[in-house]
């Protein structure tokens, strides 16, 4: 992929062909996953997220920033489960994806 100019379709084709998402995280739950303190994301169950996550996945690139010197970490999923907000780090008042992570490596530019 490097070094090339990709069109939208063959990005997505790309990523579930493999089955891998990206998702960009502040600095504060960026090393939580990269430590190891944090090992369940939470993302709100909007229709964004019904879309990417309402198939196969088997793995997720987080990256800290959108620049193309961002720091990424690559880590496995586990599940995914619908949950309580409220039971989570997001506080939200409804249900959101859990995100149960395995296997957290740093990525080779983080």
């Amino acid at each position: 992929m490097s070094g090339s100019s990709y069109k939208a379709g063959k990005i997505d084709n790309f990523i579930e062909n493999n089955m891998q998402i990206t998702m960009t995280l502040k600095r504060e739950w960026f090393d939580k996953i990269k430590t190891g303190s944090k090992t369940i994301e939470y993302r709100e169950a909007k229709h964004y997220w019904d879309i990417r996550l309402n198939k196969p996945i088997k793995s997720i690139l987080f990256r800290n920033g959108y620049s193309r010197s961002a720091p990424e970490i690559l880590a496995d999923v586990m599940k995914i489960e619908r949950v309580n907000g409220l039971d989570t780090d997001l506080r939200f008042d409804g249900m959101v994806y859990a995100i149960h992570l395995t296997n957290v490596r740093v990525a080779e530019n983080a």
